[in-house]
């Protein structure tokens, strides 16, 4: 009889007539748990019994590398693997809101902050799974805010800068922006505008030669102009195909519009 055999009876009980001695013989195994890893020799038993006459308990969330019902055999190296969970919290930052006001005494493209405000904390919550000591999953369970964000201010300049510039004939501009538009040229008249023009804009002003048509989404109705190539002109009507950077000159006469044509021009926004 080798260690780890076993015999039934036991070695110390007396032979009788017509006994039957029973051995099973031992078979040498391994079992890793804790970070170790301890020989055994047993009889070909259960793995929870090995673990069991070995005095290594398993805890609820524990895993075996075989089912506990699996007879142990030579040369097995049967696992443990102990199983923790912890809960993990994270705290991240907040990216604070931006806020945007009007400040008529800064200047037209300019910012200034107001209040710079402050990150706020978010703390996230966090189901860790661990086996032997090594995380294997992570799953988020909640979230709640630590510090709120405070909001960041800006303002934003809405006071026209005012620019000059000296064009034909030595005449100096005063403007507020100038835009690169394609400008066409129209006559008042039926022969340009269709059987139903009467000669007036769409504010009811008289058409003629100073006029310019243009989308009142880009340019207002009633703002003063300087059209390169042109003059000066107000913006005093609106037409069908006028949307976007588009501008429409007015003159007296179709001879004169068609000699326009279609072009690009710089149109200055001329200062109140």
């Amino acid at each position: 009889v080798r260690p780890g055999d076993e015999v039934t009876p036991g070695l110390t009980a007396r032979v009788q007539e017509g006994m039957a001695v029973s051995i099973q013989r031992g078979v040498n195994f391994f079992i890793i748990a804790d970070g170790q890893e301890v020989a055994a020799c047993m009889p070909p038993i259960t793995v929870e019994e090995a673990l069991a006459r070995s005095g290594i308990v398993l805890g609820e969330a524990d895993r075996l590398s075989l089912p506990p019902a699996t007879p142990v055999w030579e040369g097995l190296r049967l696992s443990v693997i102990r199983v923790t969970t912890d809960t993990v919290t994270i705290e991240r930052k907040i990216t604070p809101p931006v806020s945007y006001v009007n400040d008529s005494n800064l200047d037209k493209g300019k910012q200034r902050v107001v209040n710079p405000g402050e990150p706020g904390i978010l703390a996230q919550d966090y189901a860790v799974v661990y086996e032997d000591g090594k995380e294997v999953s992570r799953t988020p369970i909640g979230q709640r805010v630590v510090k709120p964000a405070v909001k960041k201010v800006i303002a934003r300049g809405t006071r026209p800068v005012i620019y000059t510039k000296t064009v034909g004939r030595g005449q100096i501009i005063r403007y507020t922006d100038v835009l690169t538009m394609e400008a066409t040229a129209y006559e008042p008249g039926p022969q340009s505008c269709g059987i139903y023009a009467d000669g007036y804009t769409y504010t009811g002003k008289k058409a003629t030669y100073g006029i310019a048509a243009v989308d009142p989404k880009v340019i207002p109705l009633g703002t003063k102009l300087y059209i390169e190539g042109y003059g000066f002109a107000a913006a005093e009507d609106i037409g069908s195909a006028i949307k976007g950077n588009r501008i429409d000159v007015c003159y007296d006469t179709v001879r004169e519009a068609l000699l326009w044509g279609r072009k690009k021009v710089k149109v200055y926004i001329l200062a109140p």
